[in-house]
Formats: structure tokens, sequence, C-alpha cells
């Protein structure tokens, strides 16, 4: 849920892959076979509701992925979203 207008800064880190998406446009792609990397990317978002979508892969080894954001809504201070795993 987006309160105000404007932009945001969504923040991805995985070990191995992941993406997010955002009303199904393609946001962050940081897909691949890694070690821990983050990559950002800043949206101008209108108010209301966007679903959100991440995508995470892990081949071997370490096992991590985390999603942040801020904004308006939160003073310029990153948030973390919390999700739950669907298979």
């Amino acid at each position: 849920m987006v309160d105000r207008t404007g932009d945001y800064t969504f923040k991805l880190c995985s070990d191995d892959g992941s993406r997010l998406q955002i009303n199904e446009l393609p946001v962050i792609d940081n897909w691949g076979l890694h070690g821990m990397r983050c990559m950002e990317e800043t949206r101008n978002w209108p108010a209301g509701w966007h679903d959100v979508n991440v995508q995470h892969f892990e081949n071997e080894g370490g096992a991590m992925i985390s999603l942040q954001y801020k904004g308006y809504d939160t003073e310029d201070k990153w948030q973390n979203v919390q999700g739950y795993y669907q298979k």
C-alpha cells in the first residue's frame, strides 16, 4: 500500500537469483548464479495498492533473499517487506 504518490526505491538482495515485479511490470532483475548481491531501482508509484511478486532460486551454498523499500511513506528510511513463500 502506497499512501502518497512519489518516488520509491526498492532494494532486492539475494544469493543466488531473484526478480521483483510490481503490478506485473519488471522492476529489478538480479537473476543468475552469484553470491550475495543487491540491486536498487527507483520508480514513481501512485497512491494505492500494488501487487508485489518476488521470485528467487538457490543453486547451492548459502540461501538468502531480502526486499526493502524507502520513499515518502517511510520518511526515506529503509523498510523490510515481509511476505510468504508459495510454491
